[in-house]
């Protein structure tokens, strides 16, 4: 009987926390200063799906929308140094702590729309859910990732990072149980650096990349092209796939 009642409570609570809620519903708006050079952005996520992309004008800011169950919110917090530069933290908190109600359990959703126009250094960390980076247009300088469970997809942008030295680590994608796809434009030459202990199964067009014994993928082109980037990819128990679209 004991037995029987856990295993009851558990398929409800799993069950619950599986589901969409739409309890939730926060809109996300942040002015950005025409003084700023450098936005950093970092989202730190739950049991949520995220969306990330470029927005249509700088003039709008950082825009989104948070829609989740009624014991998640998103808190913000923004910052300018003197330096023209400025941080915008985004954080989704559960208000239960770490023993939720049942009727509070649920996944959520979140939007953000990042400006266009300013160098960008975007830092995301999350515990499962399908991620989207959508960030064509941006002038993305820097890219850090780390989610427990989910897919990741990052859509770069047609941009060349001028910040730091040439040829500089540009960041760390880190998915721990899912799979990575990156869509790279044909102007750009990137050589994604994944140890060779860390995928069985690596997809990408043998037309447009090389992939080395020490397990990096390296753009033919990378070494002459003006424009590269590099990226590492912690891909322990997923594909990895490269497209140029």
């Amino acid at each position: 009987g004991v037995a029987l009642t856990a295993g009851v409570a558990a398929y409800a609570f799993n069950t619950r926390a599986a589901e969409q809620r739409t309890d939730t519903q926060q809109s996300i708006t942040q002015a950005i200063s025409t003084e700023t050079t450098l936005l950093r952005v970092q989202i730190n996520a739950l049991s949520t799906d995220i969306e990330v992309l470029g927005g249509l004008a700088r003039a709008a800011g950082v825009t989104g929308m948070f829609i989740g169950s009624s014991d998640h919110r998103v808190d913000v917090n923004f910052s300018e140094a003197a330096d023209d530069s400025a941080t915008l933290v985004l954080t989704e908190t559960r208000q239960s702590g770490d023993f939720p109600l049942l009727e509070a359990l649920g996944r959520g959703t979140m939007q953000i729309e990042v400006p266009p126009g300013i160098a960008l250094d975007l830092q995301f960390t999350g515990e499962s859910g399908a991620i989207i980076l959508n960030l064509d247009g941006t002038a993305l300088e820097r890219l850090n990732v780390s989610v427990q469970r989910g897919d990741l997809i990052i859509t770069l942008p047609d941009y060349n990072p001028s910040l730091g030295e040439e040829g500089a680590l540009r960041g760390t994608l880190n998915v721990a149980q899912g799979d990575l796809t990156m869509l790279i434009p044909a102007g750009v030459s990137a050589r994604i650096d994944i140890p060779a202990t860390n995928t069985n199964d690596i997809q990408y067009n043998a037309n447009t990349y090389n992939l080395l014994a020490s397990g990096a993928l390296e753009a033919r082109d990378y070494v002459v092209a003006d424009n590269t980037v590099l990226y590492q990819a912690l891909v322990p128990n997923g594909q990895v796939r490269v497209e140029s679209p």
